[in-house]
């Protein structure tokens, strides 16, 4: 007997297996333990003309030369790619100087934004320092 028979013979058979199938389906997807936004950490390194020890080694040896005007000294950091940030916020003011709105950003802004749960790094770009 073919197996498509049997369906076309007993339509009412038919609608409840499908309405019980719809309803197991329903309950088994609400049960799934997936989270929304899985934590995944990607392991990977980017270096680029050397090696990482040898990038920290270069670092550590130029910090006695390297001029005392600099705003902030060079740095090595780990970078997960699947970090890509998700809001850009831009700031502009037609009656602040730009300094102004800086610390604004940097003080306020930056340090509240960073307070929220599951926010990973806050980086304030473009600053310009009384």
């Amino acid at each position: 007997m073919n197996l498509s028979r049997i369906f076309i013979d007993r339509p009412i058979m038919t609608a409840l297996l499908c309405f019980a199938i719809l309803l197991f389906g329903t309950v088994a997807f609400r049960a799934l333990p997936v989270a929304a936004l899985p934590s995944v950490d990607y392991p990977t390194i980017q270096v680029t003309d050397a090696a990482s020890q040898d990038i920290q080694a270069h670092i550590a040896a130029a910090g006695g030369r390297l001029p005392a005007t600099m705003p902030r000294p060079p740095s090595y950091q780990k970078v997960n790619p699947a970090e890509q940030p998700v809001f850009y916020l831009a700031l502009v003011s037609d009656t602040l100087p730009l300094y102004t709105v800086t610390n604004y950003a940097d003080v306020l802004l930056a340090q509240r934004i960073s307070m929220v749960s599951g926010v990973a790094r806050v980086q304030v770009y473009g600053e310009q320092k009384y």
